[in-house]
């Protein structure tokens, strides 16, 4: 696995505002940007290890990313981040490789983000970017999967 930490996808400078790619041993992949949970209120995009190095060791790119968080921050700065994130994953992940599709999702808080991305169009629009281009979406999350 090759991995390049620390990129910051909006241009902030902020730690809150940065990801990691994580890449298999192929020359392509499907790429999956994921949110990590935390309640909004707490969490890093490098926990989930296990999870990520066994994405990687099957073939998946796995992009990690932070999101501003409360209480610093308020809704829907998160969802603005999430966006932004994807759209970098758009535009800049074919640098890294031939990318086979992105799948977006994430675990608790990050199964919300990736909700609210899939079924409240305006946050991708911003990028120009529809839901339905992404490959698909995965909500890992308890509230979210039993409000859907």
């Amino acid at each position: 696995m090759k991995s390049y930490l620390n990129i910051d996808y909006i241009g902030t400078g902020s730690k809150a505002q940065m990801l990691d790619i994580h890449l298999p041993e192929t020359e392509s992949f499907p790429v999956f940007i994921y949110f990590h949970g935390g309640g909004i209120e707490h969490g890093d995009k490098s926990g989930d290890s296990a999870f990520r190095k066994y994405l990687v060791d099957h073939g998946v790119c796995v992009v990690s990313a932070n999101y501003r968080m409360y209480p610093d921050n308020a809704y829907p700065d998160f969802l603005h981040d999430s966006a932004a994130a994807v759209a970098w994953g758009f535009k800049n992940i074919g640098n890294y490789g031939k990318c086979e599709g992105i799948y977006v999702g994430g675990s608790s808080a990050g199964g919300y983000l990736s909700m609210m991305l899939c079924f409240d169009e305006k946050y991708l629009a911003k990028y120009g970017i529809s839901p339905s281009e992404l490959g698909g979406f995965i909500h890992d999350a308890g509230q979210p999967t039993a409000h859907f």
